[in-house]
């Protein structure tokens, strides 16, 4: 089981000025980065699943050949899940320059949220993998994000 705490959300609505256009701007540019580490992620573990399916269906001669053992053994990753909660800025926080508001009061309102999202989060801890995921990525759904 991991968690991810993404501090960027993708979702949001349509920026209204050049503020909130640079604020949302780099949302995305760093949202889209962890979703694109995680689809990395479950593509290995596809991967890996079908090394260890193939296996199976090798001779054991081929099987204890030293090169194939090696593949092989990279086919032996077992199931996993990712639950994913994306942290959404408050009205009242700053704009572009939000990852660089350390301040006293944004950290606190942070770490409230946060604590919030991830006591909701452990609340409906339902993820199930599904037969053909061996890696089960899911976004848990939160009615306390501030939009």
């Amino acid at each position: 089981m991991c968690f991810v705490v993404d501090l960027f959300a993708r979702e949001g609505t349509r920026p209204k000025s050049l503020t909130s256009t640079l604020s949302r701007a780099g949302d995305l540019a760093f949202g889209n980065q962890s979703r694109r580490i995680l689809e990395g992620q479950q593509r290995e573990y596809r991967l890996r699943e079908l090394i260890g399916r193939m296996a199976s269906r090798l001779p054991d001669a081929l099987r204890e050949d030293p090169d194939v053992a090696a593949v092989l053994a990279e086919g032996r990753a077992g199931r996993a899940k990712v639950l994913i909660l994306s942290y959404r800025a408050g009205r009242d926080e700053a704009g572009p320059g939000k990852g660089f508001d350390f301040s006293r009061a944004t950290v606190r309102d942070r770490w409230e949220m946060g604590a919030a999202e991830m006591r909701e989060a452990l609340q409906t801890l339902e993820v199930e993998a599904s037969e053909s995921e061996a890696l089960a990525v899911r976004e848990i759904p939160s009615s306390t994000h501030a939009l």
